[in-house]
């Protein structure tokens, strides 16, 4: 027996009714029957062009499939051979749906089957699909009408570059995942999941460092005969990061609970990935369990010596809950241990609809100081309305981590509001203040702060004060000093200040502009004395921040019997600067450093311009009446002799050290002793070779004493 029939449709546009959907394009289709009535083969091929459904579709689709019985089919052994392959040909994904043109278009795909007449059992015997950057084939049984699977199936993807579209990172690597499934009872089985990526790349700094150039995946999926599904041992390996995990769900009550450890041993290589240097271990647990609807989240995060740009915790514990996803309320608790202080946390978080998210409380304390209060945080905007307060009752407790002897408290309070952007309401206090030891001591006997400013984060207004009393720093002390900050209008400030005290009296004046991206300063007043050397500012200063660029202008400042004038700006790369000083007094600066004996007085002048890159410029210092040891010292030596030798000999520690980019004096710098009374320096930076950034710190390099310049 022998029949053959075709049927040809030119067009698919009429069966658009039956799909529910916009339909084009043609189709062929012709069928062969061969063999008998009661053992008959099949054989259908089908062809199509231009198909379009919605969105998708593709340019060409060809498939063959037959199907042959080994026996008679009123025969109830009788099984079912069927075999059919086919290739989709420029593939058209769905709007919204990007796929990277790398990737390819086509696939090819082939299926080989013996089944049973009633289909309760079907012996899979080849399954594969090739294209678009997969390659997945398998091979298994299906029983109880699909219920039962047993079986394997492998997927591998031998470059991951094509993908990068899809992921928003440049990928790089392969993977590779194989299962195979079997049999457990009469409707279960259970599966085993193993597979690796090599030569991984990510793309994302943190995941390539955390995982390495190898990942490995194993675990476990069982469906028991009662239909509940099981994670078991699943495990994801990297370098410096693993994952492992086991969940249980049962679909009839809709009943998940799942346990997930997350372990970083090594956060040295995640801080390389960062840009910043870092230490220590981290380890999280979290478990979920409940209704999918309403799951309970658990969690707890632990780590030890944890070190990052400076900072370093000794001990981090962590735990956390959501009662209820459908309704999450974050309570968060948690101890630590940093720098030989003890602390502890609090937080309970929860969002209010789609606009806030609410802090009922919170809670940061350490070494008996405490940070507490509640806010409102607006997700939209990110303003914050809300309290905080905070106290330090003793500031000597956090000495160490200051690196020096600090004593006194503080306290302080800040309201928070949202009227017409970010309003603030600040005020702090702290009494009896100290830090560092003998003469090197700085205390303040109060402090007091108070603000109230709205719009802080575009055109702040407002006003604010700043006073101390009793503070001395150094060899200096003050009786009283304010500072007062009034900005009637959006964006313009007026300040006032003034400090009385012994050995310097000062007050100011000024007006200060701020709009997005400028800001400019405009001190209008500056008036004190230092000792008995006065202190006057001639004409108004003004100093100016545009974007990235900084100037000032207009300096005239009378100190004593000297002068101070210039002016000077960073415009992009580009420098400029001239700033000149005329018989300064010595003497009284010095003794406000803690230098008594200083005397006499200095002469400067200095031009720069040129690039930040390769500046060029002029510098000469000039210092009358030095100690009579300074010129004991140098009057022996012939003029410019003794200096230049020094400055060699400097330079060339200094190339053994590598901070000196290059030989040569003469293009950066030049000394001369003109006279046993004045020291003269010029540095012209008019270089035959740009000055490399470790030129920039030269002079700082030097060690105080070891020459004429240094001192």
């Amino acid at each position: 027996m022998q029949r053959i029939s075709g049927l040809s449709v030119p067009a698919l546009a009429p069966l658009e009714g039956f799909l529910g959907s916009q339909l084009s394009g043609s189709a062929s289709l012709s069928a062969t029957v061969t063999g008998t009535e009661s053992q008959p083969a099949f054989q259908l091929d089908l062809s199509g062009s231009g198909f379009r459904l919605g969105s998708a579709g593709a340019d060409h689709i060809a498939a063959k499939v037959s199907a042959r019985p080994s026996g008679g089919l009123d025969n109830p052994d009788t099984r079912i051979e069927f075999a059919a392959q086919g290739r989709i040909e420029g593939i058209i994904t769905p709007e919204g749906v990007a796929v990277p043109p790398e990737l390819g278009r086509d696939i090819d795909w082939s299926v080989a089957a013996i089944a049973a007449r009633d289909g309760s059992a079907v012996d899979l015997t080849r399954l594969s699909v090739e294209g678009a950057g997969l390659a997945l084939a398998g091979a298994g049984q299906l029983t109880e009408a699909g219920q039962a699977i047993e079986g394997e199936v492998q997927l591998s993807i031998a470059d991951l570059r094509p993908f990068s579209g899809l992921a928003g990172h440049p990928l790089s690597g392969s993977i590779g995942l194989a299962a195979d499934a079997a049999r457990e009872g009469v409707a279960g089985f259970k599966a085993s999941l193993r597979g690796s990526a090599k030569g991984l790349r990510t793309g994302i700094a943190a995941g390539d460092a955390l995982l390495g150039d190898t990942v490995t995946i194993t675990g476990s999926l069982q469906r028991n005969p009662t239909g509940v599904l099981v994670v078991d041992q699943l495990a994801i390996a990297g370098a410096a990061a693993s994952l492992s995990g086991d969940a249980r769900f049962d679909p009839t009550s809709n009943h998940l609970a799942a346990a997930l450890a997350l372990r970083l041993p090594r956060l040295k290589a995640l801080g390389a990935a960062l840009g910043s240097e870092m230490a220590g271990e981290l380890s999280a647990h979290i478990t979920a369990e409940g209704a999918l609807d309403h799951l309970r989240l658990k969690g707890d995060v632990e780590g030890g010596d944890i070190a990052s740009g400076g900072a370093r915790i000794e001990r981090l514990r962590l735990a956390g809950e959501i009662g209820d996803l459908a309704e999450p309320k974050v309570a968060l608790d948690g101890t630590y241990r940093a720098y030989g202080l003890d602390g502890s946390l609090a937080l309970a978080a929860e969002p209010k609809g789609d606009s806030e998210l609410v802090l009922p409380r919170f809670r940061l304390t350490a070494a008996d100081s405490a940070i507490e209060g509640s806010l409102r945080i607006a997700l939209d905007t990110g303003l914050v309305r809300g309290s905080m307060t905070g106290r330090v009752p003793d500031l000597g407790r956090w000495s160490k981590l200051a690196g020096t002897p600090l004593g006194g408290n503080l306290e302080f309070r800040a309201g928070l509001e949202a009227r017409g952007g970010q309003f603030v309401d600040l005020s702090l206090a702290g009494t009896r203040l100290t830090a560092g030891t003998a003469s090197s001591r700085n205390g303040i006997g109060r402090i007091e702060l108070t603000a109230r400013f709205a719009d802080i984060l575009r055109a702040p207004s407002g006003a604010g004060r700043l006073s101390l009393t009793s503070a001395n720093f150094g060899t200096a002390e003050f009786t009283t000093a304010t500072l007062a900050l009034d900005a009637p209008r959006p964006g313009r400030f007026g300040l006032q200040g003034d400090a009385r005290g012994k050995p310097l009296t000062v007050a100011l004046a000024g007006e200060a502009a701020l709009d997005p991206g400028r800001f400019e300063l405009r001190l209008t007043r500056l008036a004190g004395t230092l000792n008995s050397d006065r202190i006057l500012l001639e004409q108004p200063l003004t100093v100016s921040k545009r974007g990235g660029d900084l100037a000032f202008s207009g300096l005239a400042l009378d100190f004593g019997t000297g002068r101070i004038t210039g002016n000077g700006g960073i415009r992009g790369q580009s420098l400029s600067l001239a700033l000149n000083a005329a018989n300064l007094p010595i003497a009284s600066a010095g003794r406000l450093v803690g230098y008594p004996k200083a005397r006499g007085s200095l002469t400067i002048a200095t031009t720069l311009g040129g690039t930040l890159r390769a500046p060029q410029g002029h510098l000469s210092v000039k210092r009358a009446r030095p100690h009579p040891r300074f010129v004991e010292k140098f009057a022996a030596a012939e003029p410019g002799a003794w200096d230049r030798r020094k400055l060699e000999r400097t330079q060339h520690r200094l190339e053994r050290a590598g901070d000196w980019p290059q030989r040569g004096l003469d293009h950066l710098c030049r000394l001369s002793t003109a006279a046993a009374d004045a020291i003269t320096v010029w540095d012209i930076s008019a270089a035959r070779r740009p000055i490399e950034p470790a030129a920039a710190g030269w002079w700082a390099a030097r060690k105080p004493g070891r020459s004429a310049a240094a001192r």
